[in-house]
């Protein structure tokens, strides 16, 4: 493929927002220039590829292929040319990115030497050297010698007419940018301030004239916001940080600078006393009722009443869990509507289109969506949102039918909340399966746990450690653990939801805490092989004196035991539960 196509093929990632592919790509390509010895297509590619990373601010990578093209060219012998000095200058600023001021301004400066003796003065080449040393200059604090240098850009990229427009826009942003930090840090704070306003407004007509939204144009946006905050004009503030923050994750994903953006905007909400809701499901609520409910009120007033509207499903603030390493992805602003199958049939296509349609960012969040976890909001059929959860698209009716559906779909299909009713069934469904397991299905089910439980963590751990098979012993304290819990979760008539939320979620339950503590203290204690010995003729009555895990263990089916008592499924003074599966079955 000539480099051509190659570098059309990435404009077209680049503009498809399909930043997850660009790596992947630019390294295929990369290893068939090598294969087929096309240097230029190598020094091209490299070239991209250290623009990339450093856009994305992975700086490791991004100095590691600096110093493999510096080495390729000089092996090469281009040292002294004008492509040299190219890659020099991306060489320069991936350094400047990275925190390396000292080593970015001597690239500087060498690419500036090459410019003098191979350039006329008025080249548009020496625009990007001016542009891009500027902001070494600038993260020095040398604010003047900053806007000397973009100063200087500016009428050799004017030259360029249409052509050039986008980078006077960046040059524009790159001085309100200058001039604003500049004022912080003067005693001329408003003339200064004056001036990064002024410049900011010109590369904003620009963007918006131009439609073309790179990261250069979250730039500005984020410019715009710490000038409103300045200013004290808070709301417009949130407005820009809030554009800004969609601008950066859609042209360069979850970077510093896209944290930092997120950080003023909580600061514009601070300062308006608006407050951000800190959970997933209150966020998908309020989204709903301030920016959803009026769409569809106003789009689609006639079929209001017949919808459901809520959250439900996969992903974990649906279960009230997600923290701040969850929200890397699949979370943001959205929520759920279930209609009927005739009810979509009428106007399904046209609410997902006036859905989609609705905003992506809301408070700071924005919806990030993975290709794992698209559909998980949106408008849905009834049957098929619980076929896909459930495997069956109504209220299983038998034992059978029951006992097929796998418990953390149950979970799933039962979290979160609906925020409007309505009666085209969907409640129905929902509050039929929280009413829970039939009868003798859950006497099954804690049944088997019990079995499960003492196989595991009563007879098999005890037996593995005295063999001392460690590893083995480890891998039935895992079952132990995991088969107390869906204990505790069937014995508070509560679906378990899948395996890694449900520690989390003992501490909801009104009873079992104790236990998750427990479990927690268990799963932090080294075993000990050592010191087994074996009580009568049962292994199962094997202890380890030394073994604090073993002593858990037992405190733990203690406590298990003492509910199935409390319940009525189990008597007496013996708390190894497979004994008690008669009576549990029999009950």
């Amino acid at each position: 493929m000539e480099i051509d196509e190659i570098l059309a093929g990435l404009d077209r990632l680049f503009a498809g927002k399909e930043m997850k592919k660009v790596e992947p790509y630019l390294q295929e390509h990369l290893k068939h220039a090598m294969e087929q010895g096309d240097a230029s297509a190598v020094i091209t590619i490299v070239n991209e590829l250290i623009g990339f990373y450093r856009s994305m601010e992975q700086h490791e990578k991004s100095m590691f292929y600096c110093n493999q093209i510096l080495s390729f060219m000089q092996m090469c012998k281009l040292e002294g040319t004008v492509p040299y000095a190219t890659t020099l200058l991306n060489v320069a600023t991936a350094n400047r990115a990275a925190g390396r001021l000292a080593e970015a301004m001597e690239y500087y400066k060498e690419v500036e030497s090459i410019y003098e003796g191979n350039l006329e003065k008025d080249d548009y080449r020496y625009a990007g050297l001016f542009n891009n040393m500027s902001l070494a200059y600038e993260a020095g604090r040398e604010y003047g010698m900053a806007s000397e240098l973009l100063e200087k850009a500016l009428p050799i990229i004017k030259k360029l007419g249409s052509q050039g427009r986008i980078e006077l826009a960046t040059t524009y942003t790159n001085l309100a940018a200058c001039f604003l930090k500049w004022s912080e840090e003067s005693g001329e704070s408003a003339g200064r301030l004056k001036q990064a306003e002024e410049y900011a407004k010109k590369a904003e007509v620009i963007f918006k004239q131009d439609g073309e939204k790179d990261y250069h144009y979250g730039a500005l946006l984020s410019v715009m916001g710490e000038l409103c905050l300045k200013k004290e004009a808070y709301e417009l503030a949130a407005s820009y940080y809030e554009k800004a923050l969609l601008a950066i994750y859609e042209n360069m994903g979850l970077t510093e600078s896209f944290q930092e953006a997120k950080r003023r905007l909580k600061e514009a909400y601070d300062r308006m006393g608006v407050s951000v809701p800190k959970k997933g499901l209150d966020l998908s609520r309020e989204y709903y009722e301030q920016v959803g409910k009026p769409m569809l009120l106003e789009k689609f007033p006639d079929y209001f009443s017949w919808m459901t509207i809520g959250l439900v499903g996969e992903g974990s603030e649906c279960f009230g869990f997600d923290d701040e390493i969850s929200r890397d992805h699949d979370f943001g602003p959205g929520f759920c509507i279930w209609i009927t199958d005739a009810l979509y049939e009428e106007i399904g296509a046209k609410l997902q289109e006036a859905y989609e349609q609705l905003p992506s960012v809301y408070k700071g969040s924005i919806r990030m969506t993975t290709e794992q976890g698209k559909g998980r909001v949106g408008v849905f059929k009834i049957g098929s949102f619980y076929r896909k959860l459930l495997g069956i698209p109504v209220i299983p009716d038998s034992l059978e039918e029951w006992a097929a559906v796998e418990e953390y779909g149950l979970a799933t299909a039962t979290n979160g909340a609906v925020f409007k009713d309505s009666p085209n069934g969907f409640s129905i469904i929902r509050e039929k399966l929280l009413s829970y397991y039939p009868k003798e299905l859950w006497h099954s089910k804690l049944a088997r746990e019990a079995v499960h439980i003492s196989q595991s963590g009563q007879y098999n751990y005890g037996r593995m450690m005295l063999r001392g098979d460690v590893v083995t012993g480890e891998i039935a304290m895992g079952e132990f653990i995991k088969h107390v819990m869906s204990m505790v979760y069937l014995l508070n008539k509560s679906y378990a939801p899948y395996y890694k939320w449900m520690h989390r979620g003992i501490g909801r339950l009104s009873w079992g805490s104790e236990i998750g503590k427990l479990l927690e203290e268990l799963a932090l204690l080294p075993s000990q092989e050592q010191a087994w010995i074996g009580v009568g003729e049962e292994m199962s009555g094997m202890v380890n004196k030394r073994d604090e895990k073993a002593g858990l263990v037992e405190k733990i089916c203690t406590l298990l035991f003492e509910k199935l008592k409390e319940e009525g499924l189990a008597e007496g003074e013996d708390n190894y539960l497979e004994h008690h599966v008669g009576e549990i079955l029999g009950n």
